[in-house]
């Protein structure tokens, strides 16, 4: 039958070239595919669009080896509380630009950060009056040392907002920047 790349072409492209040059290293010689059954134009768009929206799995999310119960509870909560009070702030991309925040990129790097257990932060309110804390920290922040690692537009919004967590992650205890 006829058979279509829909994703993953240039990674094809890639080994083609290799192994054209003999340069194929032995873990590319096996590659895993998704295969799908024939479908229409409309069809082949519509998966092609959900297989570019996937998100991987952040580590507050993960079954095991994820935060627990009682942490998820407190770390969703304050989130959800300030996108709900900064919702001009929040982006629904985990690549978003500063200043904006993703508010799953928040909660994964708020549990990796052991924030909650560091500042023994047990109730959502404690963490929300923590965040509140760490963005006034922020705000009083003159403009021109804002403007030596960022752009005036992005000043200017957080100014407008009074939210500055999402100009940087170093108000984080213990965060690495990726």
């Amino acid at each position: 039958g006829h058979m279509v790349i829909l994703d993953g072409q240039h990674r094809l492209g890639a080994c083609s070239f290799l192994q054209a040059k003999g340069q194929l290293s032995d873990d590319l010689r096996e590659v895993t595919v998704e295969v799908y059954p024939a479908m229409q134009e409309s069809g082949v768009k519509d998966l092609f669009t959900e297989i570019n929206k996937c998100e991987p799995v952040l580590e507050i999310d993960l079954p095991e080896g994820g935060a627990s119960a009682s942490a998820q509870e407190v770390i969703s909560g304050a989130a959800t509380h300030l996108k709900d009070a900064y919702p001009k702030m929040f982006s629904e991309s985990h690549k978003c630009l500063r200043p904006h925040l993703n508010i799953d990129r928040l909660r994964n790097e708020l549990f990796q950060s052991d924030v909650i257990n560091k500042h023994q932060l047990e109730k959502e309110e404690d963490l929300i009056k923590w965040l509140k804390e760490q963005n006034e920290k922020l705000l009083k922040k003159p403009d021109e040392q804002w403007l030596e690692v960022a752009t005036e537009k992005m000043v200017t919004k957080a100014r407008q907002n009074e939210f500055f967590l999402g100009m940087t992650w170093e108000w984080l205890p213990n965060h690495v920047p990726k």
